[in-house]
């Protein structure tokens, strides 16, 4: 009897990790955005991008992180897509 307790816990522990992983896994669509709403300026934009992928390489492996930080400090953000707002995938 305890053996079957200790199944039907696991069973649980499964089903509930499962649907957590499928939660995770969304097809949320990401895009830079700017960080005051507006349109991207295309030229700024691959500016800043060029700019930043230098900045983000550590070693021989670029840093998300970092790509994340100088995007920011020039005004763009990684965001989810709410709504149609011109930016950049």
């Amino acid at each position: 009897m305890v053996a079957l307790g200790r199944v039907m816990k696991l069973h649980k522990f499964a089903i509930l990790g499962a649907a957590l992983f499928v939660g995770a896994c969304s097809t949320a669509e990401m895009a830079w955005q700017r960080t005051d709403g507006r349109q991207l300026h295309a030229g700024h934009f691959r500016h800043a991008m060029h700019v930043c992928r230098e900045h983000a390489w550590v070693g021989y492996e670029p840093s998300t992180q970092r790509m994340k930080q100088c995007m920011a400090r020039k005004g763009y953000v990684w965001a989810e897509v709410t709504s149609y707002y011109g930016g950049y995938y």
